[in-house]
């Protein structure tokens, strides 16, 4: 029989997943080690403890808190570090008459490190000593009963009750029926309140079939951006801003935002992951690769088909950790097959240091570009191409080699290729170096 002592080691051990696990293996693995539970009441103990990281769908909630919390065979814990709460409106509605605190209020919360849940769930009279991470979904919609300004009551207090919150996210679903009332206004004004916690990251999303926020962001950005001023201590925001069908406000948009982030001197990340290119979104991609006083490093721009189309892109004259760029043609300009990026803005990508080139599968990028990129990079450490061909074979052997002559690059990533010659010249590719990756 094992001692005692080795019993939690064995199944901290293997209670991490794989690193390289799919979904299907992931999925696999939580089986397995919840089967762990199955050797003894000793190990059900170890095993209920571990799982701490609790998501709750709809009305699994109130069936954990009715059924499972107290029943000796719940793997569940009743202490966990993560949290994660995914409602809609008509979820809450069935939560009446009972208050909605009073279901988190239930559990042992004060070892919670992150937690998602709608903002009128979230816990007043119980502060939660160790919450570093909160993520809060906020919406208008009256049907539960509870008022919009109940929520934003909620909002306002995050700093007198939670002061230990570094990263805040928070998803608005206002209903359009609010858009000519003043509840986006008010959003911003409870918002700005939580100024005087120690933010390092600020998330503000906004789905992008809804673009309630996005288009008031966009009509009048200054409302946002001059509250945004008031985060001093923000090293990290991610605007979920996406472009509404009808986009006449873009100048005036794109200039408040590179105002905003000439003042924020903290701020070192950016991610806007809705971003499309239009004509005027030069003054942006000029302040953010060529502006020496920038403080940022680390750009993510766009999803895989709308990242900055390399046309668009002027050269890198500063440093950054990370740029992800596109070959795509962006809207407005004529379709030119025989189009090559300059030298001189090749050449200027030894400034960054991990580079993502991300591009649809039907345009993949040519062997001679990608080609050119690594010959003439001495000063990065990754490069990334999510969709790559490889045409002729005298082309993919004049890669090999130019990989092989480059001793600087840590990673060079190749996730998606289309191969048009011999398919021996994958693992000609792949056995060029340790350091080409092949998969995601």
């Amino acid at each position: 029989m094992l001692p005692v002592l080795l019993w939690r080691p064995i199944i901290d051990a293997f209670w991490p997943f794989p690193d390289d696990a799919d979904e299907m293996e992931r999925y696999t693995h939580v089986r397995a080690r919840l089967q762990l539970a199955l050797v003894c009441w000793n190990f059900h103990s170890i095993v209920k403890s571990s799982n701490d990281r609790l998501h709750f769908v709809g009305d699994a909630l109130t069936e954990y808190l009715d059924s499972h919390i107290h029943s000796p065979f719940c793997l569940l814990s009743t202490s966990p570090i993560t949290l994660e709460l995914r409602m809609q409106a008509h979820h809450l509605n069935r939560l009446k008459p009972r208050s909605f605190t009073e279901c988190l209020e239930r559990m042992n919360l004060h070892h919670v490190i992150q937690l998602r849940a709608p903002v009128r769930m979230l816990p007043l009279s119980h502060p939660l000593p160790q919450l570093r991470c909160l993520e809060l979904v906020v919406y208008d919609d009256l049907s539960t009963g509870f008022s919009f300004e109940s929520e934003l009551d909620t909002l306002r207090q995050l700093a007198t009750r939670h002061k230990s919150v570094e990263k805040l996210s928070l998803l608005a679903l206002l209903s359009w029926e609010s858009r000519d009332n003043d509840h986006y206004e008010q959003l911003l004004e409870a918002l700005s309140h939580s100024s005087a916690l120690p933010l390092k990251e600020l998330r503000i999303l906004d789905e992008r079939e809804h673009n309630c926020i996005s288009t008031h962001v966009v009509v009048a950005p200054g409302a946002l951006f001059s509250r945004l001023n008031h985060f001093k201590q923000l090293e990290s925001l991610w605007l979920g801003i996406s472009r509404p069908a009808v986009w006449r406000n873009d100048k005036v948009f794109y200039e408040a935002l590179v105002h905003f982030l000439r003042g924020a001197t903290a701020l070192r990340s950016l991610e806007m992951p809705h971003i499309e290119v239009t004509g005027e979104t030069s003054i942006l991609f000029q302040h953010l690769v060529q502006h020496q006083q920038s403080s940022l490093t680390d750009l993510w721009l766009g999803e895989v088909d709308d990242t900055i189309p390399i046309r668009c892109l002027p050269p890198v004259l500063r440093h950054l950790k990370r740029l992800n760029v596109n070959f795509l043609t962006p809207e407005g300009i004529e379709e030119d097959d025989g189009w090559e990026p300059s030298q001189l803005l090749i050449d200027s990508f030894n400034n960054v240091d991990q580079l993502y080139h991300y591009n649809c599968w039907c345009t993949p990028l040519s062997l001679a570009t990608i080609t050119r990129i690594i010959a003439a990079n001495h000063r990065s450490t990754a490069i990334y191409c999510l969709h790559v061909s490889l045409g002729e074979a005298d082309d993919v052997d004049h890669l090999v080699d130019t990989i092989r002559l480059n001793n600087t690059l840590q990673t060079i990533g190749f996730p998606h290729i289309t191969c048009e010659a011999d398919t021996q010249k994958i693992n000609q590719l792949q056995s060029s170096s340790c350091r080409v990756r092949l998969d995601e």
